[in-house]
């Protein structure tokens, strides 16, 4: 009983990691929060079937894949060059270290700005690809938001059904 208490700390614990992960560049949101699926495995109430493990293991390695690609492809597709996303990967990194509110997300932006600037693209165009890999940063961010928050519906109504 006392084991069960403490693996169910753990998955809430994981879940809640992997909620702030699906924003938080240094946790991987999905991978953590499916560890807390798999986590419930070994308890007496087994409230997952292993099928759906299965599945949400795939989606997970996908979303994880498609969440690497979001921002570089947005970026792409707004006239951007590789030095504009590799700029918006270290704006977010940099961000994070700064105690500024969304400092992540404005380091994205900032990041692709001077990325596309050093690239020698107009103040413009700079803008037009910073907007567009903050955009494919967010949509991925939410996207990993949903997918942690639909394990967690799924293993809740589990649990109460």
């Amino acid at each position: 009983m006392t084991i069960d208490i403490i693996l169910w700390l753990f998955v809430f614990l994981l879940f809640l990691a992997g909620c702030a992960g699906s924003f938080l560049p240094l946790l991987p949101g999905p991978p953590l929060a499916y560890a807390g699926l798999w986590l419930t495995t070994f308890t007496t109430q087994h409230p997952i079937g292993y099928t759906a493990l299965v599945w949400y293991g795939v989606l997970t390695i996908c979303i994880v894949v498609l969440d690497y690609f979001l921002p570089a492809w947005s970026t792409k597709l707004s006239g951007g060059t590789k030095a504009g996303a590799r700029g918006a990967l270290y704006g977010t990194f940099i961000g994070m270290l700064i105690p500024v509110p969304l400092g992540m997300f404005l380091g994205a932006f900032v990041g692709a700005y001077f990325g596309e600037r050093y690239a020698g693209k107009n103040e413009k165009q700079a803008l037009i690809a910073a907007a567009a890999s903050f955009i494919g940063f967010m949509a991925g961010s939410l996207m990993k938001l949903l997918f942690c928050v639909l394990m967690g519906l799924h293993l809740l109504l589990s649990l109460l059904l």
